[in-house]
């Protein structure tokens, strides 16, 4: 007769290898990151896009 065990079937699927938890940690740090990187470039287009670039104005003109 069987019989119903439940923690049975958990306890291979939370068993994770070392590949699998150093593949887990670099996706964790790639996605930081990129984040990073993502908001670094768009807060630096927002700021360009509000402030006035004399410089390259004086630079054409003085050429």
């Amino acid at each position: 007769m069987m019989y119903f065990r439940p923690f049975s079937i958990m306890n291979y699927l939370l068993y994770i290898d070392p590949g699998s938890s150093s593949m887990i940690i670099q996706m964790i740090v790639a996605g930081a990151l990129g984040a990073v990187f993502f908001f670094k470039n768009g807060w630096y287009k927002i700021k360009s896009f509000f402030t006035r670039e004399e410089k390259k104005e004086k630079s054409e003109s003085e050429s």
